[in-house]
């Protein structure tokens, strides 16, 4: 049976599938559309997993930001 990981940052509460949002570095933009933008990122670890803390871990991602109203 899945047990779900939880982190506490202060009073906010992450789930296992969650990043901490320290973690998440924005670099250059991409991307644009009707909903937002695109950019590059990179996400540092260590980064929780559902069974352990995996360290040394820098992934690049795409991170997509909705526009605001």
């Amino acid at each position: 049976m899945h047990t779900p990981l939880t982190l506490t940052l202060g009073s906010i509460e992450l789930d296992d599938w969650e990043i901490p949002v320290g973690s998440v570095i924005v670099d250059t933009k991409f991307g644009e559309g009707c909903f937002g933008e695109v950019h590059r990122g990179v996400v540092r670890g260590p980064l929780p997993t559902t069974r352990t803390m995996k360290s040394n871990i820098c992934v690049t991602v795409a991170i997509k930001m909705l526009k605001s109203k």
